[in-house]
């Protein structure tokens, strides 16, 4: 995690210097918590793939835009609940207690599977947080220094747990891990969260806030076909009201 994001504050703080982009200190401390709570979300969610399968991780993570729907609606003016999106979102919270009952399919103990799916759901709701405060900070910042900022915060903090927490395990950088962190770094990191702020300039965070669903989708199809993972019965059933929750929300939109 802390690689990943040093990439991305490497790419990102080479074109601010390039751009020569200024950074004002009157919005420090609402940088500061933006980057805290991607480092807060993202370290949850690793975490938890620790325990449980990416398959199953990647459901529960979909109750991120049902949590971003929510906030929204009382931290974001012109962004409603409608009883359409309050379908969706009993959809998708039935679907992730589905998710949550399937435990034997993790591969550890239920203790822990269940601990991972609660850290999984908190990683949503801080990430979530954080989309709500990101649509408020896009209108005064520039895209590539959130960015830059999100980059070096991350790495330092994920940095610091590591040390801490993660002295006693060996790190071996072999090739496909390297290949694995730099595309995160360049892609999944610079690339998508980039494209995502320029984005969130000009449309509705509870819109943005859907693509979610398309991430977990991924991660569900890529855990099945290339991690031979398996869905039981309830974990299927968990997906597929997570995706009537997402065509719900696209009929609305």
């Amino acid at each position: 995690m802390a690689l990943r994001y040093a990439i991305l504050g490497l790419v990102a703080q080479a074109l601010v210097s390039a751009l020569r982009i200024k950074a004002p200190g009157s919005d420090l401390s609402a940088r500061l918590a933006f980057g805290s709570m991607t480092a807060v979300s993202m370290g949850l969610l690793y975490w938890a793939e620790g325990h449980l399968s990416s398959a199953v991780a990647a459901a529960v993570i979909m109750t991120e835009p049902q949590f971003v729907v929510l906030l929204a609606h009382y931290l974001v003016a012109g962004e409603r609940i409608t009883g359409r999106t309050l379908a969706a979102m009993a959809c998708g919270f039935t679907g992730v207690l589905l998710l949550i009952v399937d435990r034997p399919l993790q591969g550890g103990s239920a203790g822990m599977a269940t601990l991972g799916a609660l850290a999984v759901t908190l990683s949503a709701l801080v990430g979530a947080l954080n989309r709500v405060q990101g649509k408020g900070l896009v209108a005064r910042l520039p895209p590539l220094l959130m960015l830059r900022d999100t980059g070096w915060i991350v790495a330092g903090l994920a940095a610091i747990g590591s040390l801490l927490l993660e002295r006693h395990r060996a790190m071996v950088f072999r090739a496909d891990a390297i290949a694995a962190f730099v595309y995160l770094g360049l892609v999944a990191s610079a690339g998508a969260s980039g494209l995502y702020l320029v984005l969130l300039r000009r449309y509705r965070v509870t819109s943005l806030a859907y693509l979610q669903f398309v991430t977990a989708l991924v991660g569900i199809g890529t855990g099945v076909l290339l991690g031979r993972e398996r869905l039981g019965g309830s974990s299927a059933a968990g997906a597929a009201l997570d995706d009537a929750g997402l065509v719900v929300l696209l009929r609305r939109v």
